[in-house]
C-alpha cells in the first residue's frame, strides 16, 4: 500500500485521492475547467526516483502529455498558479511558456533536463 503524501492530502484544491498501479493517484480542481492529475508509481515519470508526475485532464477527460520528474513543491506551486495565486518559481517559469511554443515538445524538453538534473542517462526519454 503506497504512503499518500500528507501535503497533497491537506490541499484545499485536492478531488481525490487512490493507489494506482502499485502506487498513487491524485487529481486537483483548478479555477479553469480542467483538473490536474498527479500520479507516482514505477511506470510514471519519475516515479522510481520518488517524484511525481502530472497531466492537464481537460472537460472531455482527454489527458494531456505530462511533465514528470517533479518534487511535492513544484507541485503544489503549479497548483497554487493554476488556482490564481501569485507564484514565481523556476517551475512556474517553465510550466507558463508562450502559447506558440509546441506544448508536446516543451514538455519533452522538460522532463529531458528534470532527468539530467538527476543524472539519468535520458537517451531512452
Amino acid at each position: 500500500m503506497p504512503k499518500f503524501e500528507t501535503r497533497f492530502l491537506e490541499s484545499p484544491y485536492l478531488i481525490f485521492e487512490r493507489e494506482w498501479l502499485d502506487g498513487e493517484r491524485y487529481r486537483f480542481r483548478t479555477e479553469s475547467p480542467y483538473v490536474l492529475s498527479v500520479i507516482r508509481n514505477r511506470y510514471s515519470y519519475g516515479g522510481e526516483q520518488g517524484l511525481f508526475e502530472l497531466a492537464i485532464v481537460l472537460p472531455n477527460n482527454y489527458v494531456c502529455e505530462p511533465i514528470g520528474y517533479l518534487t511535492v513543491d513544484e507541485v503544489l506551486a503549479i497548483l497554487d498558479y493554476e488556482n490564481g495565486k501569485d507564484v514565481e518559481s523556476e517551475i512556474i517559469r517553465e510550466w507558463k511558456k508562450p502559447e506558440d511554443i509546441n506544448r508536446v515538445e516543451q514538455r519533452v524538453r522538460f522532463i529531458r533536463n528534470k532527468a539530467k538534473e538527476l543524472n539519468e542517462d535520458d537517451s531512452e526519454i
